[in-house]
């Protein structure tokens, strides 16, 4: 019968001594997270509508090599043979 009651206060006391762990860990996780800024970006849908197309079709013939060579050294930049991007 002794020896019941104190396994039992033991087993009382360890969940005890866990609750207050836990319950400690939490309440220093909650304290810990920053708070949020913005920081002045605008949300998406508006960002994408800002963006406009150039629909022009009179490029000279520079024009279009200085394209297709900015185009060659970004795709190698990115170097896709290596799965980046």
């Amino acid at each position: 019968m002794k020896r019941m009651f104190f396994g039992l206060l033991f087993l009382a006391a360890g969940l005890s001594l866990c609750g207050y762990l836990v319950h400690r860990y939490y309440q220093r996780a909650r304290t810990t997270v920053p708070v949020a800024d913005s920081g002045g970006y605008r949300p998406m849908n508006e960002w994408q509508k800002s963006i406009s197309l150039d629909t022009r079709t009179d490029y000279t013939r520079q024009e279009v090599e200085q394209a297709m060579e900015k185009l060659r050294q970004e795709e190698r930049r990115q170097k896709p043979e290596e799965g980046r991007n």
